[in-house]
């Protein structure tokens, strides 16, 4: 596992395991690295092996087989511990966050040094920008999907029955406003609303009048749910 901060150049490193002769590589040891400077930040061990990483300028979010643990990047002091037991079938943990991101303190402090405004709707969508949120599959259904509010650290939402098979992929759009989704089965792609949960849209494989909204659909999604939602587009399998 390979994960590197958008815009800096730091990277998270997991190995895949190298026997006794290569504890370094271990796959339940994960290293912070400045790839400029050459310099090891943190080097942090888990109980288990860890599944899948992602961040951004507010937080670092380690998936393991139980459990997933955010850390604030400031610090890497420990913020919150969900559970999670659903593993897609690479391996990997089935969780997202949104990049653009930033500290909560961060937001604050810029709030502050402007003048103070009426509250207008430029303002909320400004803030749901700088939210950040974490979407995890429930522990308790794998059909469920669990929306976390990371500035608060508390639950915003939870989406039942957000498909019909387990959840495989989840997916944030860059701002974090809206949520993708997709099953193991794969034949369906559905985006939500975030914070609300609210269901937005349904991309299924075969449709022809899919062919407007899948340039829209495309961009908001990470690299592996494009990859699914252009098998859906030319009615492969997925």
């Amino acid at each position: 596992i390979c994960e590197m901060l958008r815009d800096t150049r730091l990277i998270v490193c997991v190995g895949d395991g190298g026997g006794l002769e290569t504890p370094d590589l271990s796959p339940r040891r994960l290293k912070i690295l400045n790839v400029d400077w050459e310099t090891l930040i943190a080097d942090l061990a888990f109980r288990t092996t860890v599944r899948s990483v992602k961040m951004n300028r507010h937080v670092l979010v380690v998936c393991e087989d139980e459990e997933v643990t955010v850390f604030e990047m400031k610090g890497l002091t420990r913020v919150m511990n969900v559970p999670q037991r659903n593993v897609n079938a690479e391996g990997k943990g089935v969780m997202a966050i949104n990049s653009d991101a930033v500290s909560a303190s961060d937001f604050s402090s810029s709030s502050e040094k402007g003048e103070e405004k009426e509250e207008t709707k430029d303002d909320q969508s400004a803030t749901n920008t700088n939210s950040s949120y974490l979407a995890v599959v429930s522990h308790l259904s794998e059909t469920t999907v669990v929306i976390y509010d990371l500035h608060n650290v508390h639950v915003a939402t939870e989406i039942p029955n957000a498909h019909e098979g387990p959840v495989a992929m989840l997916a944030f759009s860059q701002k974090g406003d809206i949520l993708a989704s997709c099953s193991v089965k794969g034949t369906v792609v559905r985006t939500w609303d975030v914070p609300s949960g609210e269901p937005r849209n349904i991309f299924r494989r075969g449709s022809t009048t899919a062919e407007s909204p899948w340039p829209n659909a495309l961009w908001l999604c990470d690299r592996e749910l494009c990859r699914r939602v252009g098998r859906l587009e030319h009615g492969g399998g997925a």
